[in-house]
């Protein structure tokens, strides 16, 4: 029974930001706008009907009072319109925002793991390995040189009396 209880089986609840909420309420807005926009519709296409129904009337008058409700519920339209696309950027934005914010976070994270990185080893250290490096190779060169060259009768000589002066200092 205590399986059925445990925290394994719990889900995790996702956490609503600030910036969820903020979000969310901008959707709200996007949508109520639209149901706004659709009632507009619905009375511009009536004023239309009705001003074509007065001017087949006769009715100029009121035909003209009907155009120009048309007229107004168009521009309210334009201004909807005006405001969903701002609604809209102002999302974007947010969202665009936080892609940003989350590649600021990860270049800081690179930049202080580098960093770590880097005092690991100082400039005087590698330096130091790089002086080291060019030593032994310079080395092994010579003992490359040295066996794989022929030695001259020079050479020879030049041991020989080293190879004397040797044997003088050890007697003396």
């Amino acid at each position: 029974m205590g399986a059925l209880l445990s925290k394994k089986n719990e889900v995790a609840k996702p956490t609503i930001t600030k910036k969820d909420e903020t979000v969310l309420q901008l959707k709200l807005q996007v949508d109520s706008l639209r149901k706004y926009q659709a009632k507009l519709e619905v009375v511009i296409k009536r004023e239309t009907d009705a001003a074509k129904t007065l001017a087949l009337a006769g009715k100029q008058r009121q035909a003209l009072i009907a155009l120009k409700k048309k007229k107004y519920q168009e521009s309210l339209l334009t201004k909807t319109d005006g405001m969903l696309l701002s609604l809209r950027e102002v999302i974007e934005t947010i969202n665009f925002t936080e892609i940003e914010q989350k590649v600021a976070a990860g270049l800081k994270t690179g930049t202080e793991c580098l960093k770590a990185l880097q005092q690991e080893m100082s400039l005087d250290d590698i330096d130091r390995i790089m002086s080291d490096t060019a030593d032994a190779i310079s080395y092994q060169e010579e003992i490359d040189a040295a066996l794989g060259a022929k030695l001259t009768s020079e050479d020879e000589a030049d041991i020989e009396r080293r190879l004397e002066e040797l044997a003088a200092a050890q007697t003396a």
